[in-house]
């Protein structure tokens, strides 16, 4: 048996946030090569920060992906953005579909890896901003990973598509919720009744969906939101909107992400847990924004000194110039 560690927050009932830690059993292979997702997992998780040009996913982030994925049985998945996950949520699902731009090398490293089942992934290659809203898929989505582009409003609309079709226990996933604009996707997800808020890891929001039912997606209720009530500048109009709403209204789901910088994340996993030793920063800080700036600043500023690298940002100023 070994021991794998989720990271959960709970809200009490002073509305506050507190991380609570659980150890799952699981029954360990005899080895890496019995299992073939902990061997891409042990692989994936080895890897540099800038394993391909767009950046890595952290191995504890890396690591809920699998655990999360697993514990429901996820047959069915999807993805915004192409890399280490991409590998990982092959190797889980019948059926894997990944929406990326193909910009940079990811997509060519990550379709040279062995660990890829690429017999289960089907590459949507486009803007994630055309290429979601066409997709027609067959079966509910039993996970869903959104970290294509992260200006707004593309953030939102990937969930807009995507959200009616996640099946009631399944996951959503959205990173890099240190952005101001995904942040806030975060902040309504998090008082929103079809979703629980099962943990962040570092900067990556794990959301399993509820037996609340689906919002309308062609209607409006801006009224029943949660977050709308809550927030709305003069309450008492509220009750005009939509009466009664006060006697459903829960705690509060605890501070905004990024009020209170300390503690804003919770706890993250330790160290030893959560980096291996191949470039990655020293998990010493309780802030996973600091974490995310500490695990970007020094790989930026050695990618932005490669002549190569220059170029390239050169380049691709130039070309967005001449459009």
């Amino acid at each position: 048996m070994y021991m794998i560690a989720n990271f959960r927050r709970a809200t009490d009932t002073t509305g506050t946030d507190e991380m609570t830690t659980h150890s799952t059993q699981v029954d360990a292979p005899e080895s890496a090569a019995d299992d073939p997702l902990a061997a891409a997992l042990d692989w994936a998780c080895s890897q540099s920060a800038w394993w391909h040009d767009s950046g890595n996913l952290n191995p504890a982030v890396l690591r809920a992906i699998a655990n999360h994925a697993t514990s429901i049985g996820a047959k069915q998945t999807a993805e915004t953005g192409c890399g280490l996950s991409t590998i990982l949520l092959s190797q889980v699902a019948e059926s894997h579909t990944c929406f990326t731009i193909a910009a940079g090398n990811s997509l060519e490293r990550v379709q040279n890896v062995p660990h890829l089942r690429n017999d289960r992934v089907n590459f949507v290659v486009g803007p994630s901003q055309v290429t979601v809203p066409r997709h027609g898929f067959v079966r509910p989505l039993d996970f869903v990973l959104i970290d294509g582009p992260h200006g707004f409003p593309f953030t939102h609309l990937e969930y807009y598509f995507f959200y009616p079709r996640i099946r009631k226990g399944g996951f959503l996933v959205v990173d890099d919720i240190h952005i101001p604009t995904i942040r806030q996707l975060y902040d309504v997800l998090r008082d929103d009744k079809m979703w629980l808020h099962v943990e962040d890891v570092l900067t990556t929001a794990f959301f399993q969906r509820s037996e609340a039912p689906l919002f309308d997606p062609y209607g409006d209720g801006w009224e029943r939101q949660q977050f709308n009530q809550r927030h709305f500048e003069d309450s008492k109009s509220m009750d005009l909107y939509n009466p009664g709403w006060r006697d459903t209204m829960p705690p509060p789901p605890g501070p905004l992400l990024g009020v209170g910088r300390k503690s804003s994340l919770g706890p993250v996993p330790a160290a030893s847990e959560a980096v291996p030793a191949s470039g990655w920063p020293t998990v010493t800080s309780s802030s996973g924004l600091d974490l995310e700036t500490a695990r970007n600043s020094k790989p930026n500023r050695q990618m932005m000194r490669n002549p190569i690298m220059r170029l390239k940002a050169v380049v691709s100023e130039l070309l967005r110039n001449a459009r």
